[in-house]
């Protein structure tokens, strides 16, 4: 189907570029961008557990778990902590009234 689209500046340069760089025209490009965003959203890939970070699942719920251990040594092992405490500054730091009007 032909149509007319009115891109804002920025969306044109992105799909724009797309299409260049997979040699497909904008239409397509266009195209799949609308199709993907309208799609069912996908299952997630079950990633199936390992020795070392065994899953465990609740007869009443069927829902998988990690042991509190094996979760704490990930967080360790990947240095998540200090993430979480840089996540915990900066919202700290949204929450605080800005400085008021400096002295000349």
């Amino acid at each position: 189907m032909r149509t007319t689209l009115t891109l804002d500046d920025e969306a044109y340069a992105t799909v724009a570029a797309v299409a260049h760089t997979s040699g497909k025209r904008i239409g397509e490009v266009v195209s799949e961008i609308i199709r993907k965003h309208f799609a069912p959203a996908e299952e997630l890939e079950f990633v199936p557990p390992t020795p070392d970070f065994p899953f465990y699942t609740f007869p009443d719920t069927g829902q998988k778990s990690m042991p509190y251990e094996d979760v704490q040594r990930l967080i360790d092992d990947e240095g998540i902590e200090e993430h979480f405490e840089l996540m915990r500054h900066l919202e700290t730091l949204r929450h605080q009234s800005p400085p008021g009007p400096v002295a000349p």
